[in-house]
């Protein structure tokens, strides 16, 4: 599976801030789905930590597959354009941590402090965190597209249908677990 067949069927599988409390202005659901990947990569971040401290490729292959789940449904939500993954070569050295903890830190400002002006940033950033998943799994010899195949694949388990809190709530992580390792 390559990114643009992965960030179509990305979404599927996502809450929708609106379903979930109902209506609200259009700017704040924007916002908050946003904030959902940006935490979401975040959490993704240390379960990729704790997965290489217990030399578990697997989960490590599956973290960062997670991350990109996230990051597909990021930028299906800034509208970014379809492409699919692709290395570059950073202007700096790079860890995930701390590109996903600034991005974080934009991110709230550009809420919080109800601004635009660190939408450049926001942007740089994520873009950057994007290389450094990228490259650790090449790193990693991890195979991005069959681990976003597993994704997908993970979360149709998870969520036969769509996106459900029942089902976010109980996971069969066996089950999940096998379509990974398969």
């Amino acid at each position: 599976m390559n990114y643009i067949e992965f960030r179509k069927q990305a979404p599927r599988t996502m809450s929708s801030v609106s379903e979930l409390y109902g209506e609200m202005s259009t700017e704040l659901e924007h916002k908050l789905n946003m904030l959902h990947c940006i935490i979401g990569i975040d959490t993704e971040v240390d379960e990729f930590e704790q997965a290489i401290d217990l030399n578990d490729k697997v989960n490590a292959a599956e973290e960062l597959g997670d991350m990109l789940w996230y990051m597909a449904n990021y930028e299906n939500l800034m509208d970014y354009p379809m492409e699919n993954l692709q290395s570059k070569i950073p202007e700096f050295p790079y860890e995930i941590q701390s590109f996903s903890s600034k991005l974080k830190d934009y991110f709230k400002k550009k809420v919080f402090y109800n601004s635009d002006k660190y939408d450049q940033d926001i942007r740089k950033v994520y873009e950057m965190l994007k290389v450094a998943v990228i490259d650790t799994a090449q790193e990693m010899e991890i195979d991005l597209n069959a681990i976003m195949s597993k994704i997908i694949a993970k979360l149709k388990k998870r969520y036969p249908e769509k996106f459900n809190t029942n089902d976010a709530d109980n996971r069969d992580l066996k089950a999940e677990r096998q379509i990974l390792e398969s």
